[in-house]
């Protein structure tokens, strides 16, 4: 698949939406509109990251001038929803605010934390990697 990537961040996110739902169950008295919301901006935020992979590849296949106003629709649409994301997050009963707002967010912080992941896994291995390569100096 061309969008491995993309797939693999929503994945990863689900899984850390799963262990959230997990969490949740044990903190919280009545823990079901903290899961809904959640749930529900977490699903969003997955969908929309596609939609932006999905934008981004289409505008590459366009020319300068159209590819700028197709982005450029494209996203105002996302902000438009994550308005309304929000605004059913802070007006339904049955869903927490804070947890909708958590789940919008969700798929930002995977990506930070798996780049943070990466990154200090590589100096991981750069540092073991010079210290068999570093030969001491003679005199």
């Amino acid at each position: 698949m061309k969008d491995r990537l993309s797939n693999e961040y929503i994945l990863k996110t689900a899984g850390v939406v799963l262990v959230l739902v997990g969490v949740f169950f044990f903190v919280f008295k009545d823990p079901y509109p903290y899961i809904l919301g959640l749930i529900f901006g977490s699903a969003v935020s997955m969908a929309m990251f596609k939609q932006l992979y999905f934008t981004i590849r289409r505008s590459l296949e366009k020319t300068k001038g159209s590819a700028q106003v197709y982005t450029t629709i494209q996203y105002f649409i996302r902000y438009i929803i994550y308005g309304i994301v929000i605004f059913v997050g802070a007006k339904a009963d049955y869903l927490n605010l804070w947890t909708t707002l958590l789940g919008l967010v969700s798929v930002k912080y995977v990506i930070i934390g798996n780049n943070l992941y990466t990154s200090y896994r590589g100096k991981g291995k750069e540092e073991k990697n010079e210290e068999r390569n570093h030969t001491p100096s003679s005199k």
